[in-house]
């Protein structure tokens, strides 16, 4: 006999049967011989009993398109318990099912937990499932509290989808005053995630202006675009110099826009030692940012030598190869 059930309202589940050594009720029999059309509500009530994993994975899995055209914006807390706990938390589903499953599912972010994996987390975000809010994410880093490079990547993502948000109030997203480590770690792999703009950098990095100045030339790792945008935009001189001297430090060797940049320096004769092409004698308006920029220049091998003269003159002498110029 050939027949479907638009739910199982009028079976018992207390019967069981045996199949093959497992315990089956009648309603995880109805499921496995695929006789109920698919629907959440019907499936909210049988898997908010003891249902049978293997079979409500396999029917799932089958339906995972039908289900995923349905909405459950409707579903009520008590339903959305098992929908929680043996859909969305379920690790056994491949990436396109679980997507096709979840393609309607609203997620409730104030009942996720730890029955949540990373993998499911990731998934989820990827699926643009989860808003962001700092009560949100403070209840995600709650449940994931030891932070790994793949739970960084799925913040950096979540991150950018919701830039405004987090633009707004990048010390909370970054923990900036709770947790130094962190904080250290994600800016540093935010600049250089294809995840966010380079404007967005630029204006985190200004924004983050004294931890940029705690550290050295050297350790300050940022790609150049973004770098030669906070020289531009930004209101400090002192990193402006650090910058600059990092993008030379980092070996860019164009000589006239690294004179241009001199320029945001407000130190516009320091701009001819990279145009002219022998020696040049300068006046500083700033001696240790100048001098921070032209040992960078010397380590680069742009310049050979500088020297102080009288009357606060600095003579820089020039090492001009066409092969540096870029």
């Amino acid at each position: 006999m050939d027949f479907t059930l638009s739910d199982l309202s009028g079976l018992t589940a207390g019967a069981s049967f045996n199949d093959g050594g497992k315990s089956l009720t009648l309603h995880d029999l109805c499921y496995q011989f695929d006789r109920v059309i698919p629907d959440w509500s019907s499936l909210i009530d049988y898997i908010d009993g003891d249902c049978n994993e293997a079979v409500l994975h396999e029917w799932v899995t089958k339906h995972a398109s039908d289900l995923g055209q349905f909405n459950n914006a409707a579903c009520d807390a008590a339903s959305y318990k098992p929908l929680y706990k043996k859909i969305i938390c379920n690790d056994d589903f491949d990436e396109k099912i679980y997507s096709a499953i979840l393609a309607s599912v609203e997620i409730d972010m104030e009942q996720i937990d730890d029955q949540l994996s990373m993998r499911n987390f990731g998934r989820l975000i990827a699926m643009k499932k989860l808003s962001l809010d700092e009560v949100a994410y403070q209840n995600v880093m709650s449940v994931y509290s030891s932070p790994d490079e793949k739970l960084i990547d799925h913040l950096i993502l979540w991150f950018s989808q919701y830039k405004e948000v987090f633009m707004a109030a990048p010390d909370i997203y970054l923990l900036k005053n709770k947790d130094t480590g962190f904080f250290g770690k994600v800016i540093n792999i935010v600049m250089f995630s294809s995840d966010f703009a380079e404007p967005d950098k630029a204006q985190l990095v200004i924004h983050y202006t004294e931890y940029y100045l705690d550290h050295e030339v050297s350790a300050i790792s940022l790609p150049r675009n973004v770098a030669v945008m906070v020289i531009n935009g930004s209101d400090n001189i002192v990193l402006k110099a650090r910058l600059l001297a990092g993008v030379i430090y980092g070996g860019y060797r164009n000589r006239s826009h690294i004179a241009e940049l001199c320029h945001k320096l407000n130190e516009s004769d320091l701009s001819h030692v990279f145009l002219k092409r022998t020696q040049a004698t300068i006046t500083a308006n700033n001696d240790d940012l100048v001098m921070l920029i032209l040992e960078q220049s010397r380590e680069a091998g742009i310049i050979r030598s500088f020297e102080r003269r009288d009357e606060g003159k600095i003579e820089v002498s020039i090492i001009r190869d066409r092969d540096q110029e870029e």
